[in-house]
């Protein structure tokens, strides 16, 4: 279709695998607290907010499939969580600013930060 509308040849796309939470559901804008990536629809605040409030178990998936670490980093993180003296929500705070900074870059990360 896209080929005859924009009377092309090759056309490519890109998937990506459903992003499901630790029982199942998927993670999308048809679910319950879905998120949007415009500002305009969703404040930079809420976005990082919604991260903050994600489970432990489905943090680390989470981060695994959305932030950009190196591998060593996600067992690091993984394995503080199980430990004795785990700080709640410092791991869900390293996805949210992650995430953040990857939709409303680093610019958006620091407002956040300064409020």
């Amino acid at each position: 279709m896209i080929g005859r509308v924009l009377q092309q040849e090759g056309t490519y796309g890109l998937t990506f695998p459903l992003i499901l939470r630790s029982d199942g559901t998927k993670f999308g804008k048809s679910e319950d607290g879905a998120i949007w990536l415009s500002a305009s629809m969703l404040s930079p605040y809420k976005f990082y907010q919604h991260f903050i409030g994600i489970s432990d178990a489905n943090v680390i998936v989470f981060l695994k499939k959305l932030a950009f670490l190196i591998l060593e980093k996600f067992s690091e993180l993984e394995e503080g969580m199980r430990k004795l003296g785990y700080v709640p929500n410092s791991v869900p705070s390293k996805l949210a600013e992650e995430v953040n900074c990857f939709v409303h870059g680093e610019e958006g990360l620091e407002a956040l930060r300064a409020t």
